[in-house]
């Protein structure tokens, strides 16, 4: 980077199983704004823990029927940020080539809310483009990324979508 040598080819090269495209463009914009310190991977971790938080909670209190009560609210919320704040991710939180793994994680739930909502709405294809990028970009920042699409496809299944949309996911 710093003899200006770094290129596409770089940025998509394979690291072991994955391809870090994402995660590369943060450590990149890391390079530039903070001399390669990492902090701002791993303030992006913490943001990315926190927005899979935020969707997570989200998408239950949406999907719950009425009925539990608000300490049950309370204690699932709770058990949700002692999931992604555990112990067990701390090294995903303080260590900056980590990264991936938040990413993946929330890319993937970002698909599967925008397949929901292709279903629930009327603007199907907004929402399947949407779906398509996020799942796009979490292939591109770990190699477990990939699942996404066969998951979207099932997914897709069964939400009965119409072929149409399949189709447009399989291709």
């Amino acid at each position: 980077w710093d003899e200006g040598t770094f290129g596409l080819r770089e940025l998509i090269a394979q690291h072991n199983e994955h391809r870090l495209v994402v995660p590369r463009l943060l450590f990149l914009i890391d390079t530039e704004l903070c001399g390669q310190s990492g902090h701002l991977v791993i303030a992006a971790a913490l943001v990315l823990q926190g927005l899979l938080l935020w969707l997570l909670v989200d998408l239950w209190r949406c999907a719950r029927a009425p009925g539990p009560s608000g300490s049950t609210a309370t204690a699932v919320v709770a058990m949700l940020v002692a999931f992604q704040f555990a112990g067990a991710q701390i090294q995903n939180l303080v260590e900056p080539f980590q990264v991936q793994f938040g990413l993946v994680s929330l890319l993937t739930s970002c698909a599967f809310a925008a397949m929901a909502r292709a279903a629930a709405t009327g603007r199907r294809g907004r929402w399947l483009f949407a779906a398509g990028v996020a799942a796009t970009a979490a292939t591109y920042s770990m190699a477990s990324g990939m699942l996404a699409w066969p998951l979207l496809l099932l997914l897709g299944a069964w939400l009965r979508l119409p072929r149409g949309a399949w189709l447009t996911l399989f291709v």
